[in-house]
């Protein structure tokens, strides 16, 4: 609209396919760490200082008692030029797990076990992994720079910056949420991504656009 104006523009959104199925037939070593009542924080993207992730790991080192005490994990997937750096962190007695490059099946069994999703980017397009963590029913705490502030206008997300003492305040306000405020939370995102980002959706508005066009 800025550079032409005068032109018909129409904006159609990022999409996805929801999971189908529940997917039991995958283990980890660092699964058998993880109690049965514990929750998972999952970071899932490329280990890059603009994600955040050196910041995220020194607030969640400041809190790793008080994860304990409310049965949280870090799960930290991905790879990139801090991936050293991040596997020198991941400490069980912190409560921090790296797994690595995640695809395929593995990587929806990981959005599966996951209860909340992090992503303190200061530079994101649209974050794919924010839309598959929505609909896996989790909880997402992102920057403004992840470009979803609809969600925590809706009441589905945390919002965060990038820096330790702001992502320990958010941290803390995850663990002292109760489960009846947190499972309205994530009922509200996946309800927006079934609404705004379903490809089958999405698929159709792009065909009746290009039968508009021809007609």
């Amino acid at each position: 609209k800025y550079f032409f104006p005068k032109s018909n523009i129409v904006k159609l959104p990022a999409g996805i396919e929801f999971p189908e199925k529940k997917i039991t037939n995958i283990k980890f070593d660092w699964l058998k760490a993880i109690n049965k009542n514990d929750k998972i924080l999952l970071f899932l993207g490329r280990l890059e200082p603009e994600k955040g992730i050196k910041e995220l790991i020194e607030a969640w080192d400041h809190l790793s008692n008080l994860a304990k005490e409310k049965g949280w994990w870090l799960l930290i997937v991905g790879y990139g030029t801090l991936e050293q750096y991040v596997h020198n962190k991941a400490l069980h007695e912190k409560r921090i797990i790296f797994h690595g490059k995640s695809y395929g099946e593995e990587k929806e069994f990981i959005l599966q076990i996951s209860k909340a999703f992090i992503l303190p980017s200061i530079s994101e397009g649209i974050p794919i992994a924010v839309l598959e963590a929505l609909s896996h029913k989790s909880l997402c705490l992102l920057t403004k720079e992840c470009n979803f502030e609809k969600l925590e206008k809706i009441g589905a997300s945390i919002k965060i910056k990038k820096n330790s003492s702001n992502l320990e305040l958010s941290l803390k306000k995850l663990f002292k949420l109760n489960s009846k405020e947190f499972n309205k939370r994530i009922k509200i995102g996946l309800n927006y991504t079934k609404n705004e980002h379903n490809w089958d959706l999405i698929a159709k508005q792009s065909y009746n656009l290009y039968q508009s066009l021809n007609s």
